[in-house]
């Protein structure tokens, strides 16, 4: 071979190296959300939130059977059918798990992934249609998403409704109604943002041309869920407790659909929620025009995304109906993370797909760019979501204690303990433990053992202060702050006069306070919690640190 014959091949072959490093680095890009997802799923706690206990409470009789009677009834105006069958096989099968809600959570939002690239016009082809679906991945598994992960029974029981929703939508954008009808069907019973996915459907028939029946059938169901759902038990809920207007009801449905590009500023969510409904009405526009005009032989290719995009609007209009009198900033909610990043999803392929020459031209940064600035921002929805995990062994305590006050105070319900005692759901399980590498519930510690820990003031960081007043009695919120050498205590007990544990919770709650005050300096993570047994009077609080227990004796002098 001459040495022009090889020049001319390395010419050829270097584009195509480069090609495939890119699309290798889209591919990454498009991996990396999920698997940070399931490293979110591991580092959540076990023990499960707040509505998990009321559904599987509900739904479940005194032996421990599942009760299916009970799941007709709507809680919160949400319809439980499908998550009160979740919930229970958690409890059955997995002991209640937090993280295996979570795990499959995940697998939801795959299913929904899935289904939108399967949407996917064919005219993205290449590093185009690797970017998108890498924007479409950083989207569902945005960092505003997180609660989902971390809470798994929020996650299950939010994408029950939307995720057989963008199923369905994807088998109509086909022309799949029968398959269509059924996925939309699993989306009303398993949540109430699921209920606009017959609106959805019939857009997509409307905008494909289809034959009136497959128009009919979706509008006749729809038109039969919306009105069980309004004849079902629990469908009211208290009053709101704010006067409101049209104009709050705009604002918290604006706020819903842009809450990913805001963490914290209502305004600014409202403004971003505003802007991209105006694409969507501008390229609405032209797909309305389109429709309108004598048959083609072609059909459009993006009618699954519109629909989604009014699916996903129509939800957030509904959140500004049943919370805006909660206040605008109720759009803000972590919650409705699912509803506003499935709307940008689906008006960013319409953009791509429709929108003008030069954002066509540039899919790979636009897409990319909208990816990252909403996996960038959702760390509020992140942050706020973990500030919840490290309490949760209070909880767990409070539970094996029966303690009423302090399992209420965390969002539990404690007339459904003997339930899940019954169900062997965790704390309710051989494995609980309080932490301490060996004293339990009812074992004896050696008083005599025990050092003093010294309260602030003494100008060290080995120091310690109970915050809570009244003394260390039963079925309270026991807390304060202490650092040994500086470090989070390893574990936290209480204790009788005699010695016998009778309580635990948790150590390494954050507590930034306490080092910025000037006065101690150490770790930040100095919080502890702790609950006792009902009737315990006058008892200590005790904390671990290596092979060493320390008693907290300051608790009338005010914390730094």
């Amino acid at each position: 071979m001459s040495t022009d014959q090889r020049t001319a091949r390395t010419e050829i072959a270097a584009p195509a190296w480069r090609e495939r490093v890119v699309l290798g680095a889209l591919w990454v890009v498009g991996g990396v959300p999920v698997l940070l997802a399931l490293a979110e799923v591991f580092r959540a706690p076990r023990l499960n939130f707040n509505d998990f206990w009321l559904v599987l409470g509900m739904t479940t009789r005194p032996d421990g059977a599942f009760d299916i009677s009970k799941t007709t009834t709507l809680m919160q105006g949400q319809p439980m059918e499908l998550v009160s069958i979740v919930y229970w096989l958690d409890a059955r099968l997995f002991a209640g798990s937090n993280q295996a809600l979570g795990v499959f959570t995940v697998l939801l939002s795959l299913a929904a992934l899935a289904a939108m690239a399967a949407m996917l016009r064919t005219r993205f082809t290449g590093r185009t249609r690797v970017a998108v679906l890498a924007g479409l991945s950083a989207l569902v598994f945005s960092s505003a998403a997180i609660t989902y992960f971390g809470i798994g029974m929020m996650g299950a029981w939010w994408l029950l409704g939307l995720t057989p929703a963008v199923i369905a939508i994807a088998f109509a954008h086909h022309g799949r109604t029968l398959p269509a009808t059924v996925f939309g069907a699993l989306a009303c019973l398993g949540h109430g943002t699921g209920l606009p996915v017959w609106a959805a459907l019939v857009l997509v028939a409307w905008l494909r041309r289809d034959s009136r029946w497959r128009l009919l059938v979706p509008a006749i169901a729809g038109a039969v869920t919306a009105t069980l759902w309004l004849l079902a038990p629990g469908g009211t809920g208290p009053k709101r407790p704010d006067v409101i207007g049209a104009d709050t009801l705009l604002a918290t449905t604006l706020a819903t659909l842009g809450k990913i590009w805001s963490s914290a500023s209502p305004d600014l969510a409202i403004l971003a929620g505003a802007l991209t409904a105006a694409i969507l009405a501008a390229i609405a526009t032209t797909l309305a025009a389109e429709r309108l005009r004598p048959a083609e032989p072609t059909r459009p290719h993006d009618a699954g995304w519109a629909g989604l995009a009014a699916h996903t609007a129509i939800a957030a209009a509904m959140i500004g109906v049943s919370r805006g009198g909660y206040g605008t900033a109720e759009g803000l909610a972590p919650r409705y993370a699912a509803l506003s990043l499935l709307f940008t999803a689906a008006v960013l392929v319409l953009a791509l797909s429709r929108g003008p020459r030069t954002v066509r031209a540039h899919a790979v940064p636009i897409t990319l760019a909208v990816a990252l600035a909403s996996y960038g921002i959702g760390t509020g929805n992140a942050a706020e979501t973990r500030r919840q995990y490290p309490f949760t062994p209070t909880l767990a305590v409070a539970m094996r204690l029966d303690a009423p006050h302090m399992i209420s105070r965390n969002y539990a319900y404690p007339g459904h303990i003997g339930i899940l005692r019954t169900l062997r759901v965790y704390p309710f399980t051989d494995d609980f433990t309080l932490g301490c590498g060996g004293p339990e519930l009812g074992h004896h510690i050696d008083l005599a053992t025990v050092r003093d820990l010294p309260g602030p003031g003494a100008g060290t960081t080995t120091v310690g202060h109970i915050e809570t007043p009244g003394g260390v009695t039963g079925d309270t919120d026991i807390s304060g702050w202490a650092m040994i050498n500086g470090e989070q205590a390893a574990c936290v007990l209480v204790v009788d006069p005699a010695g016998t544990v009778v309580g635990g919770g948790a150590t390494g709650l954050p507590r930034r306070d306490i080092i910025t005050s000037g006065t101690v300096w150490g770790t930040g993570r100095a919080g502890w919690q702790a609950v006792a047994k009902p009737g315990t009077d006058d008892g200590a609080v005790l904390l671990r640190h290596g092979d060493t227990y320390y008693r907290v004796t300051s608790g009338t002098e005010p914390a730094p």
